[in-house]
């Protein structure tokens, strides 16, 4: 998984570069984060996907998750929001207060 590979090298294949006093990102962005961590192509998820039909979806994903949330959010959503999770919208949702509007 080449985003995980990225996360272990503390060099995220992901354009932004944040910390916790500088967070933003907006939905697209948020979106094209889990896309770079299912391993699909840019601007193909809508957010209405389930995530048990998404092909890269799975524990691996989940631990990328959590640490690229915590990377360019500041932290990462309580884990039972994620495993509540059904739909990428739902992945949105856990997060939608730290993101901008722009």
């Amino acid at each position: 998984m080449k985003f995980l590979g990225a996360i272990q090298n503390n060099n995220s294949s992901f354009p932004l570069k944040l910390n916790a006093k500088n967070i933003h990102m907006n939905k697209k962005e948020f979106l094209n984060l889990i896309e770079d961590i299912v391993e699909l192509d840019r601007n193909s998820l809508s957010g209405e996907e389930k995530l048990a039909e998404l092909e890269g979806w799975d524990s691996l994903s989940v631990v990328a998750f959590i640490a690229a949330t915590d990377k360019h959010l500041g932290s990462p959503p309580p884990p039972a929001s994620i495993v509540a999770a059904e739909t990428v919208a739902d992945l949105v949702r856990t997060v939608e207060d730290r993101l901008s509007n722009d």
